[in-house]
């Protein structure tokens, strides 16, 4: 049976000073926030995409994944759930308007339908449908953003396009003009609040995550209107790899003159760190192939 968690309300003035973890300490969840992974647009300056770590779990090479444990997320599954907010699911289009959250829900069905479909893989994915409800813990945690703290314990919760601010806070100053989208990592933890795993498989025990995009960019589907406007599924896949376990491809360093350079310079893979305007979706590159199949293809045992 699946379950939506709730948890109180916590308001936060600056999201990376508020304690998260310690606030959940306190509600008595065995929950904590581990880290996030943002997207970032190749046109900004802003280039914070390292994954930002908030729980300490010494080695920050350690991977963090599902495990199909009944004691974990209550219920024993071989799949992998999501479920889609409908309450934030209305997307700037940059021309005045929104797109519809039933057209939006529609593309990050089609986008988790394509990872789906990677036939090396055997996990399931499945779709626990799209909820009249303003889903998001980490979104009640920051606070002011009306959020009703549910999401899907043990599965992935699309949280919906959110502001300007929201993306300041979580990612610091640039971050609203900067970050595209947001995965957010929660792992289990024991009595004592050390991370859990328990297949013995070497990686963290992931308890849920949760994705939110940018209503501060403007976007669409495809790619009619050019630089500047993001293609929704190109973006949404990114989010959707880190959600199945999959880490960034290539890297963003600054020079010796302080600009930006790009590793590799070109490129259409999903997972790259960074994503152009004009960047669509038109299907899988190796890297994002070869590393969804390192992750999955022994599931659920590893």
């Amino acid at each position: 049976m699946l379950a939506l968690g709730a948890l109180t309300a916590v308001a936060a003035e600056n999201y990376r000073n508020i304690g998260v973890n310690a606030k959940l300490e306190a509600m008595g969840s065995k929950l904590r926030l581990s880290h996030a992974e943002f997207s970032v647009s190749r046109e900004g300056s802003f280039d914070t995409v390292r994954t930002v770590f908030f729980k300490n779990t010494g080695n920050k090479q350690l991977g963090h994944h599902w495990a199909a444990d009944e004691n974990l997320a209550g219920f024993p599954s071989t799949s992998i759930f999501y479920v889609t907010d409908t309450v934030d699911g209305a997307a700037n289009d940059g021309m005045g308007g929104s797109i519809d959250a039933n057209v939006t829900t529609s593309q990050i069905d089609a986008g988790m339908a394509a990872w789906d479909a990677i036939g090396c893989a055997t996990l399931p994915i499945v779709n626990g449908g799209a909820v009249p409800l303003d889903l998001g813990l980490v979104e009640d945690l920051v606070g002011g953003f009306g959020s009703s703290g549910l999401t899907l314990v043990g599965g992935v919760t699309h949280g919906g396009w959110l502001p300007w601010e929201f993306f300041e806070i979580i990612g610091g100053p640039g971050g609203g003009n900067g970050i595209l989208g947001v995965t957010f990592t929660f792992i289990w933890t024991d009595d004592d609040g050390n991370p859990l795993d328990s297949n013995s498989d070497g990686k963290i025990d992931t308890a849920l995550r949760e994705i939110y995009m940018n209503n501060n960019f403007a976007w669409e589907i495809g790619n009619a209107q050019g630089t500047g406007v993001f293609d929704i599924v190109a973006v949404m896949n990114h989010e959707q790899g880190h959600a199945l376990s999959q880490g960034h491809f290539g890297s963003i360093i600054r020079n010796g003159a302080g600009k930006l350079v790009w590793t590799p310079k070109d490129g259409d893979n999903v997972m790259l760190a960074a994503i152009s305007s004009n960047q669509l979706f038109e299907g899988f590159q190796g890297s994002d192939i070869g590393g969804h199949c390192s992750i999955w293809a022994d599931w659920p045992l590893k």
